[in-house]
């Protein structure tokens, strides 16, 4: 088989677009998603009987040119149509589906909270153009997930977000270093919460409320950015300066918070945010 990917030049990932666009039904979806993951490819020799035949019916690759570069022109991208951004969305809204613990099983070569970066992006009309075969292994991937790839959980006993009171002097090495951050933003330049008509018809499926997630509602909103302008901290500065920040926490995902963009979130995310910014004592006083 790996003769056969040198000939026609596929990387595994490639192989497994491939499939997906012609004939998905030709392999397994465990396959496919190996494919999707890049495995390596000793993983997929129980599979090489039926994977063979699909690239021995893939073109031969074009020699390449003096240069290094190849006769046809790699890469292809996509112009961000509405159609695509409306079927996000409505993936999205429809199968409440958990895109960090997508990104962990199904991308695992993107960093940290990228998925939510670029899907968000995309939806929201901020990202004008996408590689080809990127927005085919994201659509594939959507298309295939179950709710059986992220079992429930019992449903856990809502939690208060705890907010520690306020000491006349630093008691922890945790609220020492907090109170070391210093303000980085300008109190006339920070952005007032912003209107959110979604959240009116927003809800939770039963599945990511069992996974821990909770909405951003206007009280937990307008408490997220009350402690922003008291402290005059950036989001980057309090998760950059912290060495407890959780590290599945990217800024991105905060930011999301703030702009108004994500709805939702991890109730044990949303709470270390509250302790971090609530540690931080007012921007006078330091």
């Amino acid at each position: 088989m790996k003769a056969e990917l040198e000939r026609t030049r596929l990387t595994l990932r490639k192989l497994g677009l491939h499939i997906a666009e012609t004939d998905r039904s030709a392999v397994e979806p465990e396959t496919l998603s190996l494919l999707l993951s890049e495995c390596p490819l000793h993983a997929l020799h129980d599979q090489a009987s039926n994977l063979l035949p699909i690239i021995r019916r893939v073109e031969t690759a074009p020699e390449r040119l003096d240069s290094g570069r190849t006769r046809y022109r790699s890469g292809k991208r996509l112009a961000v149509t509405p159609a695509m951004r409306a079927l996000l969305k409505t993936k999205l809204q429809n199968q409440q589906l958990p895109l960090s613990a997508i990104g962990r099983s199904h991308f695992p070569e993107f960093p940290q909270g990228r998925l939510n970066t670029l899907i968000s992006r995309l939806i929201y009309g901020q990202q004008k153009t996408l590689k080809e075969d990127e927005w085919l292994r994201i659509k594939t991937v959507l298309d295939s997930v179950s709710e059986n790839e992220f079992p429930t959980k019992p449903t856990p006993k809502p939690a208060i977000p705890h907010i520690p009171k306020k000491q006349d002097t630093a008691t922890t090495l945790s609220e020492r270093r907090y109170q070391d951050l210093r303000p980085d933003l300008d109190s006339e330049t920070i952005p007032s919460p912003k209107s959110r008509p979604a959240l009116a018809n927003y809800k939770l499926s039963d599945r990511m409320i069992n996974m821990g997630y909770i909405i951003i509602d206007d009280e937990l909103y307008d408490r997220l950015h009350a402690h922003r302008r008291r402290s005059g901290v950036s989001i980057r500065r309090l998760l950059k300066s912290s060495a407890d920040a959780p590290n599945d926490l990217p800024v991105t995902t905060v930011q999301a918070w703030f702009n108004g963009s994500t709805l939702s979130a991890e109730r044990r995310l949303v709470n270390w945010v509250l302790d971090a910014y609530g540690n931080l004592p007012d921007r006078g006083t330091r």
